[in-house]
């Protein structure tokens, strides 16, 4: 945990030279400058409380102080309310995990068919297609009538061989 903390500091030092070096540099925008100098002590409020915390807390364990533990944690919550700060006016993430390419969501109930079977759910994003599907009742049961349709009700599970290569 300590070289965790450690290259976190070393990052926090790197945010803070680097929002120095672009405040005095007359060639950028001053909107990247509030930028960096907003990651900057952004990073500091969430690194240095976490670094005393763990500092506190490793005193405390070896008896070399005798804190509270509710004292010892303050600045923790400190840290855990900058990130719940920060996460207010963060933009819109990546809605594709680690590459997959779909919904969390598609994909895991496409990959484990048994939590749908399971919740007894039907996941769609698309809700238009409801209010289609209400206004055209009566033409598919017309159709229905004349033509078998196909069982949709079948699940179909993706091979995926964990011996393909990369």
């Amino acid at each position: 945990m300590w070289i965790v903390m450690c290259t976190a500091m070393i990052g926090v030092l790197y945010v803070i030279i680097f929002a120095i070096i672009t405040v005095k540099s007359p060639d950028i925008i001053p909107q990247h400058r509030r930028g960096n100098i907003s990651i900057a002590i952004g990073n500091s409020f969430i690194v240095v409380p976490l670094l005393i915390f763990e500092v506190l807390l490793a005193n405390r364990l070896d008896g070399d102080n005798h804190f509270k533990y509710t004292a010892i944690t303050v600045p923790l919550f400190v840290s855990l309310i900058t990130m719940i700060c920060l996460s207010f006016g963060s933009k819109g993430g990546n809605q594709w995990w680690f590459g997959m390419r779909k919904d969390f969501c598609q994909f895991l109930l496409g990959v484990c068919p048994f939590l749908q079977e399971y919740g007894n759910i039907s996941y769609s994003l698309h809700k238009n297609r409801q209010n289609q599907e209400e206004s055209t009742t009566q033409t598919t049961t017309d159709t229905a009538k004349k033509y078998k349709l196909p069982d949709v009700s079948k699940v179909v599970v993706p091979v995926i061989s964990i011996e393909t290569p990369d």
